[in-house]
């Protein structure tokens, strides 16, 4: 744990997130609605068109997550594909992702077009095809009027790099959002996070853990590298519930506040060279409340010295070049992202280490008067 406080840098650090931190989540909440204002009504057009894309519609309890500022995943959620439709076949490489199959063959019947095997090796339902076939819904309402308000501009691409990405112009702002096509296996539980089931922790309690591995997992669909064997029929395992559960926890003190600080702090000052993300902030997060573990250590008159402890393990993840995934540590999350990125992030979140209120008096004063 990181002994670094004082009044000044107390005071400081309130300041930032009561004026940026705040500022920067109402911010957010704005695009989101801006977002659902888009997604849901071509969502709805797309089920008329073709009942097999029949996702949930987009909503506050939705899944979620933020790459860079005006930069989003939106995970669309099957409606009719689940559990009791669908099984997944888990791949010892690349850990973290698996392949898709039918349980019925009336279901493999009808979709079929978007499958690829054949009847000795089975088939699979293809991340790559989904992906191509929604983008050309998309596409085509692109050129349509009506769907959506006249003032609303909207682009569909899909490439093996950033998957399905809707460009939306909206009010004069631009976005980029990440359609991921995403089947909830409700009380399965994969290999690759066997462990974080079995082996004792400080947190989160059984009871909590318990209840994440009986909620189960998403598997999502989107690109993993085009030069892995089966790419075009991987899709990525990915813990949903359970990261929403632990980061929406009750009762966690300031460590949300620390989060958010430094999430800000991101978009503020670490967003170049790119590669850092919100999500990257979360795991660490995670794995800082695990070691962490007493509530009293998270009460608000910790929050400078809890900040400086996520700072350090930012830093010290980055440095190292190693961000395991919290449920699942064999997946790398800094995998894709370039040795030379990860040293230059270092050492910029180093030099706020080593003089933290003196970073922060000096950002303050300069970002005073900018307008959110």
């Amino acid at each position: 744990m990181n002994g670094i406080s004082g009044s000044k840098f107390d005071i400081c650090l309130a300041d930032y997130l009561e004026s940026r931190a705040m500022a920067h989540l109402k911010r957010y909440s704005k695009v989101l609605q801006k977002v659902e204002k888009v997604v849901n009504p071509l969502l709805k057009e797309i089920k008329k068109r073709e009942k097999r894309l029949n996702f949930e519609p987009m909503s506050p309890d939705g899944f979620f997550r933020v790459r860079q500022q005006n930069v989003l995943e939106v995970f669309l959620i099957f409606k009719k594909l689940d559990s009791s439709k669908v099984s997944f076949v888990e791949m010892d490489s690349p850990t973290g992702t698996a392949f898709v199959s039918s349980k019925a063959a009336k279901l493999q019947k009808s979709w079929l077009d978007l499958m690829e095997g054949g009847s000795n090796q089975g088939f699979f339902l293809s991340s790559e095809r989904l992906r191509e076939y929604l983008c050309s819904f998309l596409q085509d309402l692109s050129k349509e009027k009506g769907i959506l308000d006249s003032k609303i501009w909207f682009h569909c691409t899909n490439n093996d790099k950033d998957g399905l990405v809707l460009n939306v112009s909206y009010e004069g702002e631009q976005l980029f959002v990440h359609l991921i096509p995403t089947i909830f296996l409700k009380t399965v539980w994969p290999n690759c996070a066997s462990m974080w089931k079995k082996v004792l922790f400080r947190w989160p309690e059984d009871s909590i853990r318990q209840k994440i591995v009986d909620e189960g997992i998403h598997l999502t669909c989107q690109p993993v590298k085009a030069s892995l064997q089966h790419s075009s029929i991987l899709w990525r395992i990915d813990f949903l519930v359970g990261e929403k559960m632990l980061l929406n926890k009750a009762n966690i003190g300031c460590r949300n506040k620390c989060l958010q600080i430094a999430k800000t702090l991101l978009e503020d000052t670490l967003s170049y060279p790119e590669g850092l993300t919100p999500y990257h902030l979360e795991i660490v997060t995670l794995h800082l409340n695990s070691m962490i573990s007493s509530p009293t250590l998270w009460h608000d008159m910790n929050l400078s010295s809890r900040f400086l402890d996520l700072l350090s393990a930012l830093q010290k993840s980055l440095s190292q070049d190693s961000c395991a995934h919290f449920f699942a540590p064999s997946i790398q999350l800094f995998a894709e992202i370039p040795p030379h990125v990860l040293k230059t992030l270092a050492a910029r979140v180093r030099h706020i280490l080593d003089k933290p209120e003196e970073f922060f008096l000096t950002f303050y004063r300069e970002t005073l008067s900018t307008q959110f």
